[in-house]
This record gives structure tokens, sequence and C-alpha cells, in this order.
């Protein structure tokens, strides 16, 4: 407890929800167990019990040689003066620790609100279980296939490769990577979640598979910022900018309210909460975003209609892109439709 206080800032004191695997086991809806930090660390070693704590706020994010990879973060303060903002939120929801015992096992799941996550054990080992859906011939998206993981047996869709992360490793994978993990011993884990240009096609993606999680109300503003930083970035940065990236990023921001999570759309006020995007036929000002119109993610954004459809099934369509999809989950899910395991740190 000592270690967790002085390096990480994680006191006893604090109350935490700790996920408890036999609750799970009987109705993963409500698998939370109230109670404080050092209730945990007191019974680590208790083989009578497994519980974790996935959720715990820390200060310490990305590590520095790798902090130029968060380009949410960057777009949050290279943009500070076009673009006022007390930036809600967004430093304290990304980096994130875990605490668990031993047996701790995570059926598979994909991490909320689209966004990369990285991930590195301080104590104990972790088995991280990567679930990769096979190519099929008739570009069906992923949401057919990972709506049935709540299955324990099914899933014959896809590939799975386990790999076993030592303290000292680390771990980044993509948004929407469906995994599972299991703890076999008492670990102590530090990770959390960035946004990069490169993967903003996997982030519509994993948005669209959205179904109950979705609490982090600074989502938008920061793909917006993110294309207002686009014509700031360095030439050697421009460059390394992909169509379709850029395309998925002009979706999410000219239609967010595509990518409210199903329950929450059934919610009067969270089918207006998002903010007014202005007409582009003259400067932009306003306390969300103040730019000039004419510059290339505006021109680019003003190009696209947003009743347009694009049939991302087009053969012309390289194969990676059919992970894309432009059907609100309200639309592609049906009624009483399996929940999917969506996790909320």
């Amino acid at each position: 407890m000592e270690y967790l206080e002085k390096r990480y800032g994680i006191h006893g004191t604090m109350p935490v929800d700790m996920h408890n695997m036999a609750l799970w086991a009987k109705n993963p809806a409500h698998p939370h167990v109230p109670g404080m930090m050092s209730d945990l660390i007191l019974g680590i070693n208790n083989l009578n019990k497994q519980r974790c704590v996935l959720d715990c706020p820390i200060a310490v994010g990305l590590p520095l040689e790798l902090a130029p990879l968060d380009k949410g973060q960057m777009a949050w303060h290279w943009t500070t003066r076009d673009c006022p903002s007390a930036g809600p939120g967004i430093h304290l929801g990304s980096p994130w620790t875990s605490v668990s015992q031993g047996g701790v096992l995570i059926p598979p799941h994909h991490d909320s609100e689209g966004r990369n996550t990285y991930f590195f054990p301080v104590t104990g080992i972790q088995l991280w279980t990567l679930l990769f859906r096979k190519i099929t011939c008739d570009g069906k998206v992923p949401l057919q296939a990972t709506k049935y993981l709540c299955s324990p047996h099914d899933l014959d869709d896809y590939d799975a490769e386990t790999m076993t992360v030592y303290p000292g490793g680390l771990l980044i994978q993509p948004p929407g990577q469906l995994h599972a993990e299991y703890n076999p011993n008492p670990a102590f884990a530090h990770g959390g979640h960035f946004f990069t240009y490169g993967m903003l096609h996997h982030t519509l993606s994993s948005r669209s598979l959205e179904v109950t999680t979705q609490t982090r109300e600074y989502m938008d503003e920061t793909l917006w910022w993110m294309a207002a930083l686009i014509p700031q970035l360095p030439p050697d940065q421009l460059s390394g900018l992909h169509y379709w990236p850029l395309l998925a990023l002009c979706f999410m921001v000219l239609k967010p309210r595509m990518y409210l999570a199903q329950r929450l759309c059934h919610i009067p006020y969270a089918r207006h909460r998002s903010h007014h995007i202005p007409t582009l036929s003259r400067p932009i000002s306003g306390p969300h975003i103040r730019l000039i119109p004419g510059s290339p993610i505006l021109s680019t954004l003003h190009t696209f209609c947003p009743a347009r459809h694009l049939d991302f099934t087009s053969s012309r369509i390289p194969d990676y892109i059919h992970h894309l999809t432009y059907l609100s989950p309200v639309s592609a899910l049906p009624s009483r439709s399996p929940d999917l395991w969506t996790s909320g740190y």
C-alpha cells in the first residue's frame, strides 16, 4: 500500500467499485462491490475471492518516450489559441491503474469510446488474448459477429492469439480490438487510452459497436480539436495522414449523434447533447471552436455532404475498410439483441 501511495497517489482510503468475479458469473451487468482500496490490498492473497479494480484514475500517462503518440492530448494543447477551452475531463480520463487478485478472468470485450489502449504490468504477469475476426468474402461488419460474444463458446468467427505480458513489457492495441484478460496471480498494472490519426477509421468502427457504455462527455470535443489541429501539424506529420482515417474523422465530426450508445439514444436529453457544428461560409467563432474557412480540414469537411451515404462494402474499398460502418447503432441492432461486453475503463 505504501508503494501505491508514494508512486501513484493511490491511498487505502480511496473509495472504489471492485469487480467481484463470483457476482460477474451470476449477472455480468452488476458485478460491482463498493469498498475501499485497502479492502482489496489487504485481501490480495485470499484464494477464496477473485476481485479487481479496473479504473483507478492517476495523473501519470504514457511513458515519456511515447507521449507524442497521443494526438488527442496534443490537439487540446496545441489549439488553445484558436479553440479556447478548459478541456473538460480529458486529462483525468485517459490514464488508469488496475489492481487484481489472482484468478481474475475478464471475458471478451472491447474498450469503450474507440481509443487506442496501452498497458504494462508493474507487478505480476497478465495473459492477454486478442481476438481477430476471420476474413469473410461478404464483407460483413464486425457487429454481426461481435454481439454474440456474450455466449461463452461462440467464437467461431474469430481467431485468437494469447500473449503473456511481463513487468517491463508494453502492449499497445488499436481501437475496437476484442480481447480477454486473465491474471494468474495478484497483479498491479498501469495503462490508459489515447487517440492517433492513423487509427481513426477503427475509432469510427469501435464507436459504432457501442451499446451501453458511454460516459465521457469530451469524446466529440476531442475529435473536433483533432480536426482543428491538422492545419498546424508539421509537414512530415501531414504527409503521413491517410484518406480513410481522415474520412472517418469527417463523419464523426459532422454526425456526432450517429455514434451515441444505443441506450443513450432513448434518453431525450442524450439525443440533443451534441453541439451544433457551424456552417463554413464565414469565419467560425464561438466557445467551442474558432477557425478560418479554407484551411485543409475545413475544406474537406465542407466537401462531404452529411446526408451522403457511402457504401463501405464496395469492391473498390481495401479490405481493412470493411471494419467501418455508417449505420447508427439504433438501426443496426435489433430490439432485445444480446448486449456487448464493453468495459468502462
